[in-house]
């Protein structure tokens, strides 16, 4: 069955050319982007943008395009790894949106918690990626260059000890207080045992 493509509008405020040509790239290489990732069709008039879809492509465009020219505010040089990261954003809060009406969200991982901070999946790869990394002895990561399968895996290998020396400092926590406590009842112990044998 053949998905009809529909047509939409979106109009981009406040209307400023500086900021809706950082948006559009050199020769409109950022809309293209969009375009090839989303599978749309994008035009535009000034600060009237028109897209063609499926409806729930368009609505993936729409949001990218609106949350780049927000970007345009304080970016006076939007980049492609920008847009190409808006992109995979926008596609992982719609799969995030899709699993929770499945009920499938629970079973894959959405941060890595590191020293340093928290590090957010941006995808279904990257997620399945992390989940079989925590999951199974032996992965094979194979994709193209910058697409995070070194930056993840060391993401999760740190992760990963630093939940070890967690485990160990709660282990050796917990062994120095049994150890105290048994100190204090031989103490107590002997303690009274000297005092009954004064008596």
């Amino acid at each position: 069955m053949e998905i009809q493509a529909t047509k939409t509008q979106l109009k981009l405020s406040p209307c400023n050319n500086t900021r809706l040509a950082n948006l559009c790239g050199n020769l409109d290489e950022h809309i293209h982007h969009i375009e090839k990732r989303l599978h749309v069709e994008i035009s535009n008039r000034g600060d009237i943008f028109y897209i063609s879809g499926e409806d729930e492509k368009i609505s993936q465009a729409k949001k990218v395009l609106e949350y780049l020219y927000t970007q345009t505010k304080n970016n006076k040089n939007l980049k492609p790894e920008q847009v190409h990261l808006a992109v995979q954003q926008i596609k992982a809060d719609q799969y995030q949106t899709d699993e929770g009406k499945t009920g499938t969200s629970s079973k894959l991982p959405h941060n890595i918690a590191t020293p340093n901070g928290m590090i957010t999946l941006r995808n279904l790869n990257q997620k399945e990626y992390i989940h079989n990394i925590f999951n199974r002895e032996i992965n094979f990561g194979i994709g193209p260059a910058g697409t995070g399968k070194t930056y993840l895996a060391v993401a999760a290998a740190v992760a990963a000890l630093e939940q070890q020396r967690e485990l160990l400092e709660n282990k050796e926590k917990r062994l120095k207080e049994k150890a105290d406590y048994q100190f204090r009842c031989a103490n107590s112990i002997y303690q009274l045992s000297y005092f009954y044998s004064q008596i």
